[in-house]
């Protein structure tokens, strides 16, 4: 109910084994925060429980996933200027 235009760009990590919290209602999610032409991206953890300390078992790459997701988000490139 609160999602409007402009929101900064949101990263869901999501397992398909949560038993906590549906992992339709993260898609739902995506799919409003897209229509709203926000950035969301969805990390999906295959066989990951709700519990994040197990997250390594399930889906061992997913630190990367982040920072990778972080690199994307922040990194500017430098400019640079042309040599004279």
């Amino acid at each position: 109910h609160y999602l409007h235009k402009d929101l900064p760009p949101i990263l869901i990590l999501h397992g398909t084994a949560d038993k906590t919290v549906p992992y339709q209602g993260s898609l739902n999610f995506q799919t409003q925060e897209k229509s709203l032409n926000n950035e969301c991206d969805l990390i999906t953890l295959q066989d990951a429980p709700h519990n994040i300390t197990t997250w390594q078992k399930s889906a061992p790459t997913y630190p990367q996933q982040i920072a990778d997701w972080l690199h994307h988000i922040f990194y500017t490139p430098p400019t640079t200027t042309p040599a004279r």
